[in-house]
């Protein structure tokens, strides 16, 4: 398992070490799915950790299951992980930025790389890569961050009333 750490100011170090050793450990143990497409009764999906492609019966999954949406599978089978899908994101940010008055400083955390962030702009749909160690550090998918000045800052608003809109979507 291969923890990094990233060097900032000494009060984040233990935060900061202690969160990426929560969600290592969390990613270990629960295994996740990114459904690639549909053949016949099986859906092909990729393992989020290994990225080896597996076969799964459509029986067993949830029935709305659409290409492109996270799956985690639990004792009581497989459900959707609406928190880290990007189809479920993309969902439930076209009702949301109907609501936001300031969509041209807003971006969604896509993708946390190893030195990067990977966002899409929310009123242009175009993609930007983020390399501050620090912002890094505190950010997960879905996470939504505002452009100030030269800066960027997480929009701790803005990404609660969006992680609600995903705890409570229906399929």
């Amino acid at each position: 398992m291969d923890l990094e750490i990233l060097v900032g100011e000494k009060d984040n170090l233990k935060e900061n070490f202690i969160n990426n050793f929560l969600e290592t450990l969390s990613n270990f143990m629960e295994e996740k799915y990114i459904v690639d497409r549909f053949e016949e009764d099986l859906a092909v999906c990729e393992n989020s950790l290994t990225k080896e492609m597996v076969n799964i019966p459509k029986k067993d999954l949830p029935e709305n299951i659409q290409e492109g949406m996270t799956i985690k599978k639990s004792k009581d089978g497989f459900k959707i992980d609406t928190l880290n899908c990007s189809v479920c994101i993309k969902k439930a940010l076209e009702t949301l930025k109907k609501d936001w008055d300031d969509l041209e400083s807003l971006y969604v955390v896509n993708n946390v790389l190893d030195k990067a962030v990977k966002c899409t702009s929310l009123n242009l749909s175009e993609n930007i890569y983020i390399k501050d160690e620090n912002l890094i550090s505190n950010l997960k998918k879905g996470t939504i961050i505002k452009k100030a000045e030269n800066n960027f800052l997480i929009d701790t608003e803005k990404t609660v009333e969006l992680k609600e809109k995903l705890l409570n979507m229906k399929f």
